[in-house]
């Protein structure tokens, strides 16, 4: 099996880390946070880290550390548009950072988290996660592909030695098997990582398998019963995919539509009263956004 070596870095190595040592790939953290700072936080040197790798080897990844959100909606949307901006969707692999605070929400979040981003932008993304909780929330059956952390020792490793240990996921596509690395040009600790594959494969992940799906429109108007209109099908159509019932979409908010606004208010725990007011509302755009 072929097997290549790289980094993953932040903006506190910085900006210029990418220029300084060698490496195979390297993987850039361009947004989130654990809980302790700003959920919504943008690395403000991805762009130069990025652009010198990728001049390097052409063998990139993007990274969003999750915060955490119950409703993983704002944080896949905040790290797809930083891709986005940064022009790396098509050319990095997008990975999801799950760990510390974010794990105890559990398996079917980080699913649902991965599914949303897939969805958003036709690219499979690479789960991270310690080789425990790998382990513990399997994962891997959610069929995508799995970079565990696990570290065999603590102490320093110079350069891309990586030791033997337990693995925790024998399907793993890659292993960061230390964060006290050191490379020649860098004085400090880096995370190190071997990725089992060759330079092709990389970049088949980096592509569109899937056709993004389209988004949804939402109301931004307040409706209530009586209303018409393209507002009142797109409430239809929203409450159909999230109720997952059958509802005519012909734009006339009738008794049937007001049964479904109660149905998603009851779901939410908002005010079941059978009106899309500002909070409804703000509900519908923070799903369907």
């Amino acid at each position: 099996m072929a097997k290549l070596y790289g980094i993953d870095v932040f903006s506190g190595e910085g900006a210029g880390i990418t220029k300084k040592v060698d490496y195979d790939f390297a993987i850039v953290k361009v947004s989130g946070n654990p809980q302790a700072y700003a959920w919504n936080y943008i690395n403000p040197k991805a762009k130069e880290q990025l652009d010198a790798a990728y001049k390097k080897t052409g063998m990139v990844g993007v990274y969003h550390f999750t915060w955490g959100k119950h409703d993983p909606a704002m944080e896949v949307s905040l790290f797809v548009n930083e891709v986005k901006r940064l022009g790396y969707l098509g050319k990095a692999i997008l990975f999801i950072d799950y760990e510390a605070e974010a794990t105890r929400l559990g398996r079917t979040w980080i699913a649902k988290f991965a599914k949303q981003v897939k969805d958003k932008t036709g690219c499979t993304p690479v789960i991270y996660a310690s080789g425990s909780v790998i382990q513990s929330q399997s994962l891997g059956k959610f069929g995508y592909p799995i970079w565990e952390a696990s570290y065999p020792t603590s102490k320093t490793i110079n350069g891309y030695n990586p030791p033997s240990g337990k693995v925790w996921y024998k399907d793993r596509l890659l292993w960061q098997f230390t964060e006290h690395g050191r490379l020649k040009g860098y004085g400090g600790d880096l995370d190190l990582n071997v990725y089992y594959g060759d330079k092709k494969k990389w970049i088949s992940l980096t592509k569109q398998n899937a056709k993004p799906k389209k988004p949804v429109a939402y109301p931004t108007v307040n409706l209530v019963i009586g209303d018409k209109g393209s507002q009142v099908e797109r409430l239809q159509e929203c409450l159909k995919k999230d109720l997952k019932i059958k509802l005519a979409v012909d734009g006339s908010f009738g008794p049937k539509t007001r049964d479904a606004v109660i149905a998603f208010q009851k779901k939410y725990k908002l005010e079941p009263d059978g009106k899309v007011g500002p909070i409804t509302k703000g509900k519908l755009k923070k799903l369907f956004e």
